[in-house]
């Protein structure tokens, strides 16, 4: 198969660069309760786990900062990006020492009062009704969707390293509709 006698940092590469190579959605996971405190962090490890009641599941770095805040309210925004939403995907991507205070679009915030980024295709309120630890340092969470707040709109993308937007063909002028 191409990874054998291979070292196990090769097969770390290999295995990164093989995943890069699975298109995925581009979603960011928000908690908090207000301006001052709120937290987001660009995340592809999601996804649906149940339709009645309606749960979804996330991975989560024990070292995020979004981790405190998540433990504190129990709850978190989970937003799946528009296309045109790139802004969000490289602030909540990046360090909190390295992102300042000039959030993209500024948040919303659900009747719960967790914070939901605008324009998103869909952001869901969601409770915190389980969480597995994987290994010391990743945790799984399970939250219970309490509302959803869905729009139009085209995906944006995650592919090989790089946010791609779908609404746009190779020629970059036709929009698909």
């Amino acid at each position: 198969m191409g990874s054998e006698g291979t070292g196990l940092q090769e097969v770390n590469d290999l295995f990164k660069r093989g995943w890069g190579n699975y298109p995925t959605g581009v979603s960011v996971i928000t908690t908090g309760k207000d301006e001052n405190e709120i937290y987001g962090m660009t995340a592809i490890r999601v996804m649906y786990c149940s339709e009645n009641p309606p749960m979804v599941l996330m991975l989560l770095g024990r070292l995020r900062q979004t981790y405190d805040n998540l433990e504190k309210y129990q709850r978190f925004g989970l937003n799946i990006l528009a296309g045109n939403q790139s802004a969000w995907a490289d602030f909540c991507a990046r360090p909190p020492e390295q992102r300042g205070w000039n959030v993209p679009d500024g948040y919303t915030f659900s009747k719960n009062g967790t914070p939901l980024i605008p324009g998103s295709l869909v952001s869901f309120d969601c409770k915190v009704v389980a969480k597995y630890e994987l290994k010391p340092e990743v945790l799984m969470y399970v939250g219970e969707v309490e509302s959803i707040d869905p729009t139009d709109g085209l995906p944006m993308i995650f592919f090989r390293g790089e946010y791609l937007d779908v609404g746009y063909v190779e020629d970059e002028e036709e929009q698909i509709s």
